[in-house]
């Protein structure tokens, strides 16, 4: 009997939750709206900007506490089921990763600053100019014009100027995003079932989703200790709130910085109560990892600060104190990737093999895509993404070069995510900086350096993405029996949400200008800064690394090897090696010291009080939940009141 067939007669479209899907398209479009206007006009504290998504789950939380309950109240079946709102979930955790600093915002502003931010001082025009495929760019200087500085009255938005690059980007963007899923379809099974890896940020969401038959409130909201846990960051948060309103009231400080090594280091220690929620649901080695590494990292950069000074200084790196720990950052990433095809290689092997043949196999029956669907999707969809770079601009060699590295790289930050559960997480390189550290300017020609302006918004300079929250929404929806039409609530909410974001950040830009928002992002950096380094690459070429470069990539390698090696031969092995590859990005500045509390009290609970553990557990789930529900009261309290600051209530919540 063939698989539909099989799915037709049980049933198994009929009993997927539709509703859900509805659902989650509302949610997908109100996540990316919010998200568009709140980043543009009112705080630079954004709320999608990051992994853990917290307008998504914000509304989540909403519509389990009221609007669900209330739904129920007037009918059991009126009310949406558990199937339904991880369906619907899932779609918003897609959503929140696109429009922000995911990708739309980001992009609106590449497409069109080259043109705005160009003068005779910078020399954009004879630089790198001329070389931009204008099939690529909005061309219209008008509406580049207004877009920045806003409309003027009775003149239109003037949509057919972005005709043109939606349509050509847009394909690009679907096609990063349809193979980034299916590549995750192929490591789903031995994340989920073989390694069991903890996916803590959806461990919230399944027990938010938790519906029972007969009540109108969910289990997760009638555990007094979540609402103990709830009560920590809302009498915190809720007082720091308070001098928004009144300006003699002191603030809890949630703040420090600590320095080392005769201020040639800084620690930040800082209280972000999500972080310490994620923190506790993971392993002690794993947590235990998170901050030591970011501890010992530091304390490196410090030094060679203070033995060898500034080491390949202005290397194309981001988001790293130093390039010397980026360089090392980059090792671990390469040695965490090849580790996991090494783990996975037969499997991976028979995938690949059965999916190039077109064979079925019984062993995908449980994924939303069928293997060798996932297959050829992702060979498509990686060739396709191949001769899109080509036709900007960059030779075929590097364009395959920079598709390894965007694929190495954006495994890794899944990987992460879905084991040590950080919300907030970026790579110390960026998939580029392997071009032009690694190849050289020179060798790139201007053609490629060129085309390297486009790469940063949607590979580079980024803090969330699809390929993350996919592996997290297939978790999150595991349990659902029939998985197929889970492909195309995916899809529908990235299509929604780039049209969405698309739509929300072209009306915010042309009714207000971007350059009259709360703060400059993403005008300047995306606009200005991102086509500033393609001019600098250009007026002073840059030779490829030599032997200190690639000493210390090997010297990351090699130390990411070790604690691999000991973590898989030695089970008294302490230390998690999975946070290595991000010790030292921005974000571990702003978060060990969250972790190194959650750890430090779960040694305690697990020492002296391990039969407590469960209800430990649901105090910090309620932490996470009393920290959402209390920032989002008071942001919005704050925009109705007109606050001159809304996003300083996301303190303690969400990263600036």
């Amino acid at each position: 009997m063939s698989e539909d067939l099989e799915l037709e007669q049980d049933g198994g479209w009929l009993t997927f939750p539709w509703r859900g899907v509805a659902l989650g398209s509302a949610m997908s479009i109100a996540v990316v709206v919010t998200s568009v206007f709140f980043n543009t006009r009112l705080a630079r504290q954004g709320i999608s900007n990051d992994f853990l998504a917290a307008c998504a789950m914000f509304f989540l939380v909403l519509i389990c506490l009221v609007v669900n309950p209330l739904l129920r109240l007037i009918s059991p079946r009126a009310g949406f089921s558990g199937p339904d709102l991880l369906v619907a979930f899932a779609m918003a955790l897609i959503a929140s990763a696109i429009p922000s600093w995911g990708l739309v915002q980001m992009w609106v502003c590449t497409v069109t600053g080259w043109q705005y931010f160009q003068s005779p001082e910078n020399q954009w025009g004879s630089l790198f100019i001329p070389y931009i495929p204008k099939w690529a760019v909005v061309t219209d200087p008008e509406a580049i014009r207004y877009l920045y500085e806003g409309l003027p009255p009775g003149v239109s938005v003037p949509w057919q100027s972005w005709a043109g690059p939606v349509f050509f980007w847009f394909t690009f963007f679907i096609a990063l995003h349809l193979g980034t899923i299916s590549l995750m379809v192929l490591f789903r099974r031995l994340w989920v079932e073989h390694e069991r890896l903890a996916f803590p940020m959806m461990q919230f969401g399944a027990e938010l989703c938790k519906v029972e038959e007969h009540r109108a409130v969910g289990p997760f909201f009638r555990d007094r200790m979540v609402w103990y846990g709830a009560a920590v960051p809302f009498v915190i948060l809720s007082y720091n709130a308070l001098s928004g309103f009144f300006p003699n009231v002191p603030q809890v400080q949630l703040v420090r910085r600590i320095y080392v090594l005769r201020r040639m280091v800084s620690y930040t220690a800082t209280i972000n109560f999500p972080a310490m929620g994620f923190a506790y649901l993971v392993g002690l080695d794993v947590s235990l990892g998170l901050w030591l590494f970011h501890v010992l990292g530091k304390l490196q950069v410090g030094i060679i600060r203070m033995t060898c000074g500034a080491v390949l200084p202005n290397r194309q790196v981001l988001y790293c104190s130093n390039p010397l720990t980026a360089y090392e950052g980059f090792g671990t990433m390469i040695v965490l990737f090849v580790g996991g095809i090494w783990v996975a290689r037969k499997h991976l092997g028979k995938v690949f093999w059965n999916g190039l043949l077109f064979r079925k196999t019984p062993e995908d029956r449980h994924e939303i895509m069928s293997y060798r669907a996932a297959v050829w999707a992702f060979l498509l969809c990686f060739i396709y993404m191949i001769a899109f770079l080509h036709r900007l601009g960059l030779a075929l060699q590097h364009c395959v070069i920079l598709m390894i590295a965007v694929i190495v790289i954006f495994y890794c930050l899944t990987r992460i995510i879905c084991e040590a559960g950080v919300g907030f997480a970026r790579g110390v390189y960026i998939p580029n900086a392997v071009l032009i550290n690694q190849i050289g300017t020179e060798a790139l020609g201007v053609p490629g350096v060129t085309a390297l302006g486009f790469t940063s918004v949607w590979s580079g300079d980024l803090r969330t993405i699809v390929m993350t929250q996919a592996m997290q929404g297939m978790r999150l929806t595991d349990e659902i029996r029939r998985r197929r039409p889970m492909l195309l609530a995916f899809m529908l909410a990235s299509i929604l949400a780039l049209s969405g974001s698309l739509i929300a950040a072209l009306a915010v830009g042309y009714k207000y200008g971007l350059y009259n928002g709360y703060w400059s992002w993403p005008a300047w950096p995306c606009g200005f800064q991102h086509w500033n380094w393609t001019a600098k690459y250009l007026k002073n070429p840059r030779p490829p690394d030599g032997f200190t470069g690639w000493l210390f990539i090997g010297i990351g390698a090699g130390i990411m090897w070790l604690l691999m090696f000991l973590r898989h031969t030695y089970v008294w092995w302490p230390v998690h090696y999975i946070g290595l590859p991000i010790c030292l990005s921005l974000p571990m500045t702003w978060l060990w010291f969250s972790v190194f509390l959650a750890w430090t009290v779960k040694v305690f609970i697990l020492k002296l009080a391990s039969q407590h553990y469960g209800r430990s557990r649901m105090f910090f789930l309620g932490m996470i939940f009393g920290s959402l529900i209390t920032a989002g009261f008071w942001t919005v309290l704050g925009v109705i009141l007109h606050h001159p600051n809304p996003g300083s209530y996301l303190q303690g919540v969400t990263l600036g």
